[in-house]
């Protein structure tokens, strides 16, 4: 696994090489349909979360007060909560990064084979911070699970919280989506979120495919983000 460190927050990124891969579900719900086959130029993605920490630094060096504070208290090595789409896109401003098109999120988390899940394809509760039989009452530690990374080795991306990507959400888009980096339609009801959350208790959620979209300009205490550098782009 190829990995490197941005300097201005100190996240460990791992490495997901160009190519094809499966995205989207014939066998869930209307928005993540067509499956098809999806091809990316190579990207780094953050292996976790960004946590309370980085962005407590980032508030910090910006002069920003921190998100509200959760029902469990700040937890440093927890991911950030209570972040809109709007504080995460100026964070990775900051850190010289970007959000995840929705179509990197999903590669970065599904691999190459069309798995339901980071670890594979049956669902185990034990991978995830999640509330499915009683389950978490608040998130982890982004180290919480560590057998429950992708085939890139990105970790938490089922469960803990959701995740701001790039794209405006459309439940129509993936019908006349392009196949080579896709970026989202030019509108659309909200902002896409995917991973779900600590507190949902349905399996079907923390799938790799699963969608979701939210006014970008509002937090909530189940949502943070991960961020994305491209290449010779960003």
């Amino acid at each position: 696994m190829e990995t490197k460190i941005n300097e201005k927050d100190g996240a460990e990124m791992v490495w997901v090489p160009e190519g094809e891969f499966i995205m989207g579900s014939d066998d869930h719900d209307d928005d993540e349909k067509p499956r098809r086959t999806v091809y990316l130029d190579g990207y780094w993605i953050y292996k976790y979360p960004v946590t309370l920490e980085q962005y407590a630094k980032y508030c910090r060096e910006s002069g920003l007060a921190l998100p509200p504070k959760p029902e469990w208290g700040y937890r440093h090595n927890h991911p950030v909560v209570n972040v809109s789409w709007d504080d995460a896109l100026a964070y990775c401003e900051w850190a010289s990064v970007a959000l995840p098109s929705e179509a990197e999120w999903e590669k970065a988390a599904r691999g190459t084979d069309g798995r339901e899940y980071p670890w594979g394809p049956e669902w185990d509760t034990l991978m995830c911070s999640n509330s499915v039989g009683g389950g978490s009452s608040s998130t982890a530690s982004v180290t919480a699970h560590p057998s429950g990374g992708s085939p890139f080795g990105a970790m938490e991306m089922a469960g803990n919280v959701w995740e701001w990507c790039g794209d405006w959400y459309s439940n129509a888009y993936y019908n006349n989506a392009p196949k080579r980096n896709p970026i989202g339609p030019p509108k659309g009801s909200g902002r896409v979120l995917r991973g779900g959350g600590w507190n949902y208790n349905r399996p079907d959620v923390f799938r790799c495919a699963d969608r979701y979209g939210y006014a970008p300009g509002n937090g909530y205490y189940v949502f943070g983000f991960r961020c994305v550098s491209r290449p010779g782009r960003i």
